[in-house]
């Protein structure tokens, strides 16, 4: 992704409908996307990301799939599942943050922008392929 990430006229049209589906007006839209497009072309080509699991006892971590809903934004991630309420509340009752690092042509763009627009509080970064060829950092109970 080191030139410019931009969108055809179709995926556009698609955002757009999904901040319709949102409720938002056209305006809001293109307001918003350019601002999410900012973001992402604004990241630097290797990131640093923070993912929650929610295990129960014996459960193990896939490390080699280590899945593809990511934060760049540790401590908001942590708050919002923390004193918001987990959207997880009745998965396993442990929580575990991965940390990773990953090239940023390991985004899936299109589906970072949609869950970025149908869920803004989870500022989410959306990997391509489950997160396989991610660099593990740590496994941290939180």
């Amino acid at each position: 992704l080191k030139e410019q990430v931009i969108l055809s006229p179709d995926e556009t049209e698609f955002m757009y409908d999904a901040y319709n589906e949102m409720g938002l007006s056209k305006e809001w839209g293109i307001e918003d996307l350019e601002s999410l497009l900012e973001w992402l072309n604004g990241l630097p080509e290797v990131i640093t990301l923070y993912r929650l699991l929610y295990l129960n006892e014996g459960d193990e971590i896939n490390k080699e799939e280590l899945g593809d809903h990511y934060s760049d934004n540790k401590k908001e991630l942590l708050y919002n599942h923390h004193n918001k309420g987990s959207i997880y509340g009745d998965y396993g009752e442990n929580s575990i943050l991965v940390t990773v690092k990953v090239n940023k042509d390991q985004i899936d763009i299109f589906n970072t922008l949609h869950n970025n627009i149908m869920y803004p509080h989870e500022q989410e970064i959306t990997l391509k392929d489950k997160g396989k060829g991610t660099q593990l950092i740590d496994i941290t109970n939180v």
